[in-house]
């Protein structure tokens, strides 16, 4: 099956942070536990149920990655057990921000396939790395 995606993506799953979300009027602090990101959108887990199709704003400060004011489209959501998977399409970045997410990703891709590899890993010029989990992390 082919991949849709246009931008690859790259884990965040151990942040944990407050996201504010701006829908028309109103403004609700949300904690929500990153997922994934992209270029294009990203995934966040929530236990505030946010409808398919709606636009927001949201204001995320993540570690190397300042997300304000961004406009985003919920294109899914997801209910399990009162919490909620809740995909977002970006609708603008500015180029500089998806260059600096792109590069994330790639340099998230290229350690993987060199862990997998057996190969060593160079941590010191790795975008990703103030995201990074890994126990070989240096």
């Amino acid at each position: 099956m082919k991949e849709k995606r246009r931008h690859q993506r790259f884990p965040t799953l151990s942040v944990v942070k407050s996201v504010e979300i701006t829908q028309g009027a109103g403004k609700t602090n949300v904690p929500a536990i990153m997922c994934d990101i992209s270029a294009g959108g990203m995934a966040m887990i929530t236990c505030l149920p946010l409808p398919a199709a709606s636009d927001i704003v949201l204001d995320l400060n993540m570690p190397e990655i300042d997300l304000k004011k961004v406009h985003a489209r919920i294109v899914r959501t997801k209910e399990k057990n009162g919490t909620y998977l809740i995909a977002l399409e970006f609708k603008r970045l500015s180029p500089v921000l998806k260059n600096k997410i792109n590069t994330m990703a790639i340099d998230w891709k290229v350690c993987e396939q060199r862990l997998t590899a057996g190969k060593k890993i160079n941590c010191s010029k790795c975008s990703y790395y103030a995201l990074c989990t890994k126990k070989v992390k240096k």
